[in-house]
Order: C-alpha cells, then structure tokens, then sequence
C-alpha cells in the first residue's frame, strides 16, 4: 500500500524501469511469513507466492487506508481512561505533552531526552547494520523512560510495575541477502 494524498492519488511515482502490477499476483520479501507491504510504484525483489493463507488473503481483500492521524487518535483513545467516550482533542493534547521530550527539554532522574539526539547522531553514520543497534535501542530506552514521566489529561498513568525496555536479543546477527552484506538499519 503506498501512502496517498488529500486527493487518494498515489505519492509514491511510478519508476521508469517498473515492471508493470499484474492485479492477481501476490508477491512477498525473501523470509517474509506471507505478508508485506506492496506498492504498485516500488519494484519488489521477491518471490510468487503460490498459497496465502486465508486470514491474510482476507486481509488483503479488506484492506482499507487510514490517515496516521486518525490510527493515533484511535490507539490513543483506547488507552485513555474512557475509551468508549470520543476525545476529538487527545491527540493534539498528547502531542503538546510529549513535545518537551522530543526537543530535548525533559529529563528522568536517570536519562535526559537530549540524549535521544546524540543516539540519532549515532544511528544516521554510515557503517554495517549491528553497528545501529545500539544507539537504536538507547534512543528507544530513553524515549520510553521520558515519555513514562508524561501526564495527559483524559489519559490512564503509567503502571509502576511495568519496566517496559527495548532490547537485542538475537547478538551476533549475521545476514546476507543474494550475496549481499547487509546494510539495512534495523
């Protein structure tokens, strides 16, 4: 799916060399568990999937498009303390909340959100895709333990039990890809 416009046309333009989208053939990424994302401008280096399953062949025939805008204000309301009553204004009262963390002003008795930039920095040089792990996961931890800080009103409070982290659990990852060292950023 790529993402549309106000209009519903397509943003993503189609590439010279495109191979034409033939409507009734499903394609999927190597090692992919029979789902992916397809745009019909994007070539997909990939294989034909003979057999979908059929709760992702249903899926695909119910596939509806959905602003970001509106995933967020619907997965926030139902975080809020009254999922059942709509708050038009929960998102943009989020968005003021958490803008302190992503300007770097706000700060944990253990991390500051500025360090979040520092990560980036990190994570934005050139090198081999293990080399981003680490500051990924640090920008996330430290994202998440600002953001646990952050009141809202019409939003639940953190639960003190949980000690939610970001972590790398398959150390040392090795992946090649026809051949090919792997450069992708996880």
């Amino acid at each position: 799916m790529s993402p549309a416009s106000e209009t519903g046309t397509s943003s993503t333009p189609p590439r010279a060399n495109a191979q034409t989208h033939v409507a009734s053939t499903i394609e999927s990424t190597p090692n992919s568990r029979g789902a992916s994302v397809i745009s019909e401008n994007i070539g997909v280096l990939g294989a034909r999937v003979k057999k979908v399953r059929p709760w992702i062949q249903r899926d695909i025939e119910q596939v509806k498009e959905c602003k970001a805008d509106s995933m967020l204000q619907a997965l926030l309301q139902r975080a809020s303390f009254a999922p059942e009553t709509e708050q038009p204004d929960l998102l943009q009262n989020c968005l003021k909340a958490v803008l302190p963390v992503c300007n770097g002003q706000s700060c944990t008795a253990l991390v500051k959100s500025s360090d979040i930039e520092t990560a980036f920095n990190e994570y934005v040089c050139p090198g081999a895709e293990n080399k981003f792990y680490g500051p990924f996961i640090r920008a996330t931890n430290i994202a998440l333990a600002c953001l646990e800080e952050v009141k809202v009103d019409g939003m639940r409070a953190a639960v003190p039990a949980v000690d939610m982290i970001c972590q790398q659990n398959d150390m040392p990852m090795y992946q090649t890809h026809q051949t090919a060292k792997s450069t992708r950023k996880p």
